[in-house]
C-alpha cells in the first residue's frame, strides 16, 4: 500500500511540473479550460452522457476500545486483581460499491450507488496459560453495512476544474451481532446480541477532477450525511444455572447520527471503441458519529465519544460515454 501511494504521489507530482511547463510557455490563447465532461479528449460544453462502473474498497472498520463486544479476563498475582477489555478487531476485506449515473446536456442528471460490507471479527479468547483464573472467556461479533444513495448531479467546470456536485437521499442499515461465553467450572453463560439500525436521510457531495497530463486527473470527494431511524437491540442471556431464568431484554431507540466521507485519489482514463474507459486508485475514510454506542446500549447512551471509523484504500473501475 505504501509503495503503491508513493508511485501514485511521484507520477501525480511530475504530471504537474509537465502542466506547469506548458503554461508558461504557451501563448494566452492556448490556455483555454478543460471544460468536457469526458476528461480525454473531448471539448464539449455538453456533458450529455453514461457513467457507470465499480469500486472495490479494501477496507477496515475501527470501533473505539471502550464500547462494542468486549470481554473480561480476571485473575490474581499476589493480592492485585486485573481485569483486562478488548474491543472486536477487524482485518482489511474487500467489499464492492458500485453506481449507475446519467447527465444530459446542461450538466444536470440523476445517480445511484450501492455499497456492501460484510465482515467478522477475530475471534477473542483468554489464554488459561498465561495467567491463573477460573473463567475462560470467548468472544467474535459480526459487522453488516448496506448503503444506498438516490441523487440529482450536476456538473460544471471552473477554470480548469471539472466539478461535481450531488444532493439527493440516504438509505443505510447497519446489522451488528456479538456472542460472548463465559466458561468456569461451575458452568457456562452465553450472551447473544443483536444491534439493528435503519435509518433515512439526506446526503450531498462535492467532487473536484484536473486532468494533467497523459489522460491522469487527481480527484478529491467529500460527501455528508444525516440519518435518523429505529435503532432495535435485543440481548438474550443464557445462565448456566437452571434454577434461574435466562435474560431476554429488548430495547427500541429513535436515533439520529451523520457520516463523513472523503477519498483522495487519482484515474488515468483512456478512450475505448465502447466509451472512454477509467481505471482509478484511491485512499478513503469513513466517520459514523456515534455508531459504536448502540453496539453497547449498557453503556451511557449520552457519550459523545462513541463512534466508528471506516478506512482503507479504493479501486475504481468505470466508463464513461
Amino acid at each position: 500500500m505504501r509503495r503503491m501511494v508513493s508511485l501514485l504521489i511521484l507520477a501525480v507530482t511530475l504530471c504537474i511540473s509537465n502542466s506547469i511547463s506548458d503554461v508558461l510557455t504557451a501563448d494566452e490563447n492556448q490556455l483555454v479550460p478543460d471544460d468536457c465532461f469526458d476528461v480525454c479528449t473531448s471539448q464539449s460544453d455538453c456533458f450529455q452522457g453514461w457513467d457507470a462502473g465499480a469500486e472495490l474498497l479494501i477496507v477496515r472498520p475501527y470501533i473505539s476500545l471502550d464500547h462494542g463486544v468486549y470481554w473480561n479476563e480476571s485473575y490474581d498475582e499476589g493480592d492485585t486483581e486485573y481485569s483486562n477489555r478488548s474491543a472486536p478487531q477487524y482485518g482489511y476485506e474487500a467489499s464492492p460499491r458500485i453506481w449507475l449515473g446519467y447527465t444530459g446536456c446542461h450538466g444536470f442528471g440523476l445517480r445511484t450507488r450501492w455499497w456492501s460490507l460484510d465482515q467478522e471479527s477475530e475471534l477473542l479468547k483468554t489464554n488459561p496459560d498465561e495467567h491463573e483464573f477460573d473463567e475462560i472467556s470467548t468472544a467474535f461479533s459480526t459487522l453488516a453495512l448496506d448503503v444506498i444513495d438516490m441523487e440529482m448531479t450536476y456538473r460544471d467546470h471552473f477554470c480548469q476544474w471539472n466539478l461535481l456536485s450531488s444532493a439527493g437521499l440516504r438509505y443505510a442499515r447497519i446489522d451488528f451481532f456479538s456472542s460472548d461465553r463465559e466458561e468456569a467450572e461451575w458452568g457456562d453463560d452465553l450472551y447473544l446480541e443483536t444491534t439493528k439500525f435503519e435509518s433515512y436521510g439526506p446526503t450531498v457531495a462535492i467532487e473536484a477532477r484536473r486532468q494533467f497530463c497523459c489522460g491522469l486527473t487527481p480527484y478529491v470527494i467529500a460527501r455528508g450525511s444525516l440519518l435518523a431511524g429505529n435503532h432495535n437491540f435485543v440481548r438474550d442471556h443464557k445462565d448456566y444455572d437452571e434454577n434461574q431464568e435466562d435474560d431476554y431484554d429488548t430495547r427500541r431507540f429513535a436515533e439520529i447520527t451523520h457520516t463523513i466521507e472523503l477519498q483522495i485519489g487519482a484515474e488515468l482514463c483512456r478512450e475505448t471503441p465502447y466509451g472512454d474507459l477509467v481505471v482509478g486508485v484511491a485512499l478513503e475514510g469513513q466517520f459514523w458519529n456515534r455508531v459504536g454506542a448502540m453496539f453497547d446500549p449498557s453503556s451511557d447512551q449520552e457519550e459523545d465519544h462513541m463512534h466508528m471509523f471506516v478506512a482503507g484504500g479504493v479501486l475504481t473501475f468505470g466508463i464513461r460515454r
